[in-house]
């Protein structure tokens, strides 16, 4: 994943579930900075197959989230988690990934 700037928005993040996501009710992504609070994000399903750094995901098996306004408010490294709850008794979850937030 590229390295994101500091107060920067607009941004997309993806999370690979490596998975078929295309029946779940509830897509949520969580970021959060190295000293700081979780954030926890509405994301919707990739629809199309992508290349993201030298992984490719596949659609209907990764999610997006992109960054608001305050979302990415301080430099360092992050860290982001994808939940996907697929039914009232089954709800998958990555493990987290790590980005550089650049000052």
């Amino acid at each position: 994943m590229p390295e994101l700037n500091k107060d920067e928005y607009g941004q997309i993040l993806t999370v690979n579930f490596a998975t078929d996501l295309s029946t779940a009710t509830e897509l949520k992504m969580y970021i959060q900075p190295k000293y700081g609070e979780e954030l926890e994000k509405t994301a919707t399903l990739g629809t199309v197959n992508i290349s993201v750094g030298d992984e490719n995901y596949l659609a209907n098996q990764y999610i997006v989230y992109t960054t608001q306004d305050g979302d990415i408010d301080q430099s360092g490294q992050w860290r982001k988690k994808g939940t996907a709850q697929m039914n009232s008794t089954t709800k998958n979850t990555t493990d987290y990934t790590h980005f550089t937030v650049l000052d």
